[in-house]
């Protein structure tokens, strides 16, 4: 169940707000209920587009659909994503079409184009773009996205052609429970990240994530119930009242710069044995 709680303290006269103290799989559910209002409206033929639409708009859904229907070509082209309604495969890897392929040798077997080895129908899965891989390539080639370069933005087919995989999709396909944990936590980041009313909180070695109950909060005594981190969400600073956020960063600037300034002191001057005056090493 999630937990709700009310801002103790705000900073000059903003109003105390809800807000939710979510774990990584609330934050998934909280994504995907998102994902799926959006595109009943929307009606688009992926999850995964809508995902990345989204994170243009920090995940506004009444802008973003103020956007699509003012001009959806545009608003595609403007963002560099691929328009759903126009996508074609990729040249470099022309699609597995029966009637002029010969990558269906007999009716119930099908060649995977990574390992070129030919299995049933039912071990292999592909896309629209019908580009057909056997199951293990698809984990290996999801599993080395994710693990190793650290992709959860978007993951497309792996014969380079537009075609994005579904979040469900790759959980689904990927048996090892590192990936999948790191994927997860990997498409949260990036929700986070663009979600104007989310935040991680700072605490040390707590994900939890905070939602707030609007995206014009500002200056909110947060309290981790879990770790009992006291923290201000509009920075994620240690709470600060009644300083506003800027002259805290300000003041952090301040004394990061005079540290550094002495520390330059002490390597490259030394003082006078008479004045003890400091004197550059030079």
């Amino acid at each position: 169940m999630v937990k709700e709680s009310l801002s103790q303290v705000t900073i000059y006269g903003y109003e105390r707000m809800i807000y939710h103290i979510l774990t990584l799989d609330d934050a998934l559910k909280e994504m995907k209920k998102i994902m799926n209002e959006v595109n009943e409206i929307m009606n688009l033929p992926s999850l995964a587009i809508v995902r990345l639409l989204l994170n243009n708009f920090h995940w506004d859904a009444n802008v973003l659909t103020e956007r699509f229907y003012e001009d959806s070509s545009a608003l595609f082209r403007r963002l560099n994503i691929v328009n759903p309604y126009s996508q074609t495969s990729s040249p470099l890897s022309p699609s597995d079409n029966p009637l002029t392929s010969n990558s269906l040798q007999i009716s119930d077997t099908v060649l995977c184009k990574t390992c070129c080895n030919y299995y049933p129908k039912y071990q292999t899965y592909n896309l629209q773009c019908q580009h057909t891989f056997c199951m293990d390539c698809w984990r290996r080639y999801l599993e080395k996205k994710i693990v190793q370069d650290n992709c959860g933005k978007t993951l497309s087919c792996p014969s380079r052609c537009n075609y994005l995989i579904e979040d469900d999709k790759v959980l689904d396909l990927i048996d090892n429970d590192e990936a999948r944990q790191k994927f997860k936590r990997l498409i949260i980041e990036i929700f986070v990240q663009n979600y104007r009313k989310t935040k991680f909180c700072p605490g040390r070695d707590c994900e939890n994530i905070i939602k707030v109950s609007s995206s014009n909060c500002g200056a909110q005594l947060i309290s981790c119930t879990d770790c009992k981190t006291n923290f201000c969400f509009a920075c994620t600073e240690v709470w600060h009242d009644p300083i506003q956020c800027t002259l805290l960063k300000k003041w952090e600037k301040k004394c990061q710069d005079e540290s550094e300034t002495c520390h330059w002191l002490e390597v490259n001057t030394k003082n006078c044995p008479k004045c003890h005056t400091a004197i550059e090493k030079n």
